[in-house]
């Protein structure tokens, strides 16, 4: 009897947590990330494997808010989007592209914040609450136009701020293990997400830290003059 009630209460606690869904959860963190202005500093971390314990690939994030505007840095490419202008850097080839939409640029940047833009495609959601925060598991179906089979988010019960987010891709990939080996398998990517910060930097909002439009001719800043443009 005891553990037929355990197991009642752990599967009720997968399906229903204080009368929220998992949808219910993530609408919730969009809307804590409504604020006018802030900015966030993000972890990336690609693993080769489901299991794996080890990342072989790291890298730092930063996404910036003021108002309609954003910076985005993800690794060497950053994506700034000002009212309708769009600049991407690419500083590897140093590259700068420069572009714009008829509508609003911000929605030229897709962040680990959107989610809820994508939850019709989840065939199946669980949450569970537990001591880290709301735990949200999405599964896609086997045919998908999404680019992974599983969906993880970890989500603070106090503010509904985004923690952690996991993606299980469902297309293998090669890597190369530590002796040396090419093999295959189903990667994961893990983004830690750490506290906004209100406090902002404008100058990475503001079009003439970028470019100059001159005459209707587009000139880079001095920062980027050895930057090939293209538009």
């Amino acid at each position: 009897m005891i553990r037929f009630t355990l197991l009642t209460y752990m599967l009720l606690n997968v399906l229903f947590v204080s009368g929220q869904d998992a949808e219910q959860v993530v609408r919730k963190m969009q809307e804590y990330y409504q604020k006018e202005s802030y900015s966030l500093q993000m972890e990336y971390k690609t693993y080769a494997t489901y299991s794996a314990k080890d990342a072989y690939l790291k890298y730092d994030a930063f996404l910036l808010k003021s108002k309609n505007d954003a910076y985005y840095k993800i690794h060497n490419t950053e994506i700034i989007c000002i009212d309708t202008d769009v600049i991407k850097i690419a500083h590897d080839q140093k590259m700068v592209q420069y572009s714009q939409v008829d509508k609003t640029a911000l929605d030229q940047i897709t962040s680990p914040l959107d989610i809820e833009k994508i939850l019709p495609y989840f065939v199946k959601k669980e949450v569970k609450e537990t001591s880290e925060g709301f735990h949200c598991t999405f599964y896609t179906s086997q045919i998908t136009q999404l680019p992974y089979a599983k969906l993880e988010l970890v989500i603070d019960k106090t503010r509904y701020a985004l923690k952690k987010q996991v993606l299980y891709f469902n297309q293998v990939k090669k890597y190369k293990t530590t002796n040396g080996e090419i093999k295959t398998d189903y990667p994961r990517l893990e983004i830690v997400c750490f506290p906004i910060d209100t406090r902002i930097d404008k100058q990475k909002v503001e079009l003439s830290s970028y470019l100059q439009k001159r005459n209707d001719k587009v000139v880079l800043s001095k920062k980027y003059a050895q930057y090939q443009l293209v538009n």
